[in-house]
C-alpha cells in the first residue's frame, strides 16, 4: 500500500482513491455537446442522428456504466471514448474531451476564512434560541 501524498506546510492528506464514476446523464450531455460542437466545425462533419443514438445505446448496453459508486470515472471515460471513435473514428481525443461537460467550482472557504468573517472568534449557540 502507497502512502498518501500531504503537504509539508499544513499537514493536509490528498486521497489516493480513483475518481468517483458519473452517471449516465452525464455521458449523455456529453454526447449532446459533441454533436453541437459538430454542428459548425469546419474540419469534420456533423454528428448524425444515427451515430448519437448508436453511441448512447452502446453506453446504456453497459452494464453498471451509469453507477458511479461501481464503475471509476477513468473506466466510464476509456468506455466512452472508445465507443465514439468506434462511431467517429475521424474524432480525436482532445476533441472528445472538449466535449464532456465541465462541473461548476464552487468556492469552498478555507479555515481561516471562516474565521475571520466571523470576528475570529468561534460562534456560540445560545440555547434559548
Amino acid at each position: 500500500m502507497r502512502l498518501h501524498s500531504y503537504c509539508t506546510v499544513c499537514g493536509g492528506v490528498r486521497t489516493q482513491l480513483p475518481i468517483r464514476g458519473r452517471p449516465l446523464g452525464y455521458f449523455q450531455s456529453a454526447i449532446a455537446n459533441l454533436k453541437a460542437d459538430l454542428q459548425d466545425n469546419p474540419r469534420y462533419p456533423k454528428l448524425a442522428q444515427v451515430q448519437s443514438r448508436r453511441i448512447a445505446k452502446a453506453l446504456d448496453a453497459i452494464p453498471d456504466f451509469g453507477d458511479p459508486y461501481t464503475m471509476p470515472y477513468e473506466v466510464q471515460w476509456r468506455i466512452f471514448l472508445s465507443v465514439v471513435q468506434r462511431v467517429r473514428p475521424d474524432l480525436d481525443v482532445d476533441f472528445i474531451e472538449r466535449a464532456l461537460p465541465r462541473e461548476p467550482r464552487r468556492h469552498r472557504p478555507t479555515v481561516l476564512e471562516l474565521m475571520t468573517s466571523s470576528g475570529g472568534e468561534p460562534k456560540r449557540v445560545d440555547a434559548s434560541g
